[in-house]
């Protein structure tokens, strides 16, 4: 983004000078600073004397995008349309476009030219080992690397990893068998693994830049909530702890990023007859084989049905499809609405699908009425039952995306292991009915030797300071101390090495003592030296007035305490926790010392938010590290959350 913006508004300003173009912003209402990026680029351009042909889009990922986005380009491609220079082709698109054909005739395209074969999991058993058995492939690495690949047959990682005697059975019978009695269907079969196709396909593609880890989970407490009593919604917070010692002990530092691939929160018995409820006749034991044979470019798939993508040319387990890869706990769609509508066979089902997908605001009563989840789409409208096919929704339906949570762990001291801290996130559609998110009821609910696929992710900006001896101050609230527990496991380590280590001081709010986490560790550090001072904020202590970290900051003692540290030109700053919390703490010491604001251009100061809790029907958005710097551009644009496109 630094070259972009020195591109255009730096010695070649004048490159925008009487051009027309359009910015669609992507951010969330939850961070205090939203769509900042959009409405800065627009003001640039606009001191450089471009003309913006239509009104700037600000979508909000906790409303959803999709009605921002389609009235944008509708303005954008009117506006072109009537320009003197037009071509027909636009003036046709503008047209299917307001009319709503545009995205339908392209779906329709795409369901035509879509070719799903079904094999049963004895067919594939038997591919498999005729394929692993080959001559010239026994006793290979990449031989066992791809079985384990296989979602059907991938076994649960431990710390012995081995191929299931099962697998090898089948190996063997397959080995016996004379190459004549092939039928169409295995032959068909041996090219797809021959192509390469029987892979993780899905979590592959969509994650190209981040190497998937699979493993299981060596521990679980419950830091907050009761186990005996879980309703499956109610507040909880775990310690999770997972093993890398079979996926090859990968590095990280306190600070860093793991992203969860989490499991729908639906039993074996309630995936079963969702698939047996597709037009298919699929089961959960079958694996498909997902061909596109049309046209549209592999980046236009990619784009507009990123489901489908991901599954385009694979060998999928319809179980690992259904349990993971699927979102079955997002809402259907408006446009899902309007082509399911077509498949009820009642009168009651139909009216009510299309009347839904005509009107936004029955749309939103209908999601806050019953959540419209995929996974209760054939409860809602039984009339679907037995008649919608696969293909639908791998257009309509979105991918079960990864979650980020911070490291609660420093590997010097844990070894092969990477803990999280986790708290279960609770929400309300507007009625009594409590509902959970999916990857920290997935995370919270897990138990010892269940299998976790993820990625760690470096966030340098988040890491512990280089030289020991710095001040460090610590503010964080309920699960944001995770990051924190982190770095003083890392000041642990530092001083049994004999390192020095300078002043530090934790503020931790949290609801009540009663919920305060991790007392017995930080009251281990602050005996040891590893925390100086430490500073406990309830806001729902019994019979004590409500107490917030802004006002343990703005505190006589806490600024007599902080201002000498933050006046030290080494002193670094973490705060994590929401965005709301950071920007008032940060405000707080931004008021407390005239040393504040050279510590933030000198990127000392580090931040790890997430979006706010609000009274939304959505989660709030995903957690972000930036450390704000002189130079810090890129950091600035990550955390404002843009998207921009100029003509």
């Amino acid at each position: 983004s630094t070259k972009f913006f020195s591109t255009l508004f730096g010695e070649r300003s004048g490159l925008m000078e009487k051009k027309c173009c359009g910015v669609l912003g992507f951010g969330s209402s939850a961070y205090p600073v939203f769509n900042g990026g959009a409405k800065y680029l627009s003001a640039r351009l606009s001191s450089v004397g471009a003309e913006e042909i239509v009104t700037r889009g600000e979508c909000d990922s906790v409303k959803g995008e999709a009605p921002t986005v389609h009235g944008w380009l509708i303005e954008l491609v009117d506006n072109l349309a009537a320009m003197p220079s037009s071509s027909d082709l636009v003036c046709k698109f503008a047209k299917d476009l307001k009319e709503g054909s545009a995205s339908v005739d392209a779906l329709i395209d795409i369901k035509e030219h879509l070719k799903i074969d079904v094999f049963g999991n004895e067919e594939v058993q038997t591919a498999v080992g005729k394929f692993f058995m080959r001559p010239g492939l026994r006793g290979s690495s990449s031989r066992r690397c791809s079985l384990d690949s296989m979602p059907s047959f991938r076994r649960e990682q431990t710390s012995q990893r081995r191929v299931s005697t099962e697998t090898m059975e089948s190996c063997g019978r397959a080995n016996n068998r004379d190459d004549e009695d092939d039928s169409p269907e295995a032959q068909r079969l041996m090219s797809i693994l021959q192509s390469g196709g029987g892979g993780n396909v899905g979590l592959a593609r969509l994650n190209s830049n981040h190497s998937c880890l699979n493993s299981v989970i060596l521990a679980r407490k419950d830091v907050i909530g009761d186990n005996d009593n879980d309703d499956g919604a109610s507040r909880r917070t775990s310690l999770i702890k997972i093993d890398l010692s079979s996926c090859g002990s990968p590095p990280y530092q306190p600070g860093d990023h793991v992203r969860v691939f989490p499991k729908n929160g639906v039993s074996e018995a309630e995936l079963a007859k969702f698939v047996a409820n597709l037009s298919d006749g699929l089961d959960l034991k079958e694996h498909v084989h997902i061909e596109y044979t049309g046209d549209a470019k592999e980046q236009e798939i990619a784009v507009t049905y990123p489901l489908l993508y991901s599954c385009l040319d694979g060998l999928i387990s319809v179980r690992e499809l259904f349990a993971r890869l699927v979102a079955l706990d997002d809402s259907l769609s408006m446009q899902a609405c309007e082509d399911l509508a077509s498949h009820a066979s009642t009168v009651k089902d139909r009216t009510l699908l299309l009347g839904i997908s005509k009107d936004e605001q029955e749309y939103e009563s209908m999601i806050s009425l019953c959540g419209l989840k995929w996974k209760d789409a054939f409860a809602t409208f039984p009339s679907l039952c037995g008649r919608v096919p696969l293909a639908l929704l791998l257009l309509h339906m979105k991918v079960n995306h990864p979650r980020s949570y911070s490291i609660a762990s420093c590997k010097e001291q844990v070894g092969t292991e990477l803990h999280l801290v986790v708290g279960r996130y609770t929400y309300s559609r507007g009625g009594s009915k409590l509902e959970s998110g999916v990857c920290s009821s997935f995370l919270t609910g897990i138990n010892v030797g269940d299998a976790v696929t993820f990625q760690i992710e470096s966030a340098p900006s988040f890491h512990h300071p280089l030289d020991s001896s710095c001040p460090v101050i610590f503010v964080c609230t309920g699960t944001g101390f995770a990051p924190m527990r982190g770095l003083l496991q890392k000041r642990d380590y530092l001083l049994s090495r004999g390192e020095k280590l300078g002043k530090s001081f934790l503020i931790f709010g949290s609801r009540s003592s009663e919920e305060g986490l991790f007392h017995d560790e930080i009251s281990d550090y602050s005996n040891r030296g590893i925390l100086n001072v430490v500073s406990h904020v309830y806001s729902r202590e019994p019979g004590k007035r409500k107490q917030y970290v802004t006002d343990e900051l703005n505190s006589f003692e806490t600024r007599e305490a902080l201002q000498p540290m933050l006046s030290d030109s080494k002193c670094h700053v973490f705060i994590c926790g929401s965005a709301n919390m950071a920007e008032s703490a940060k405000q707080s010491l931004r008021d407390m010392s005239p040393f504040f604001d050279p510590l933030v251009d000198e990127g000392r100061l580090h931040c790890d938010v997430f979006g706010a809790v609000s009274s939304s029907s959505k989660p709030p958005a995903a957690r972000v590290s930036y450390s704000l710097g002189s130079g810090a551009i890129d950091s600035f644009f990550r955390r404002a959350g843009f998207f921009f496109n100029w003509w």
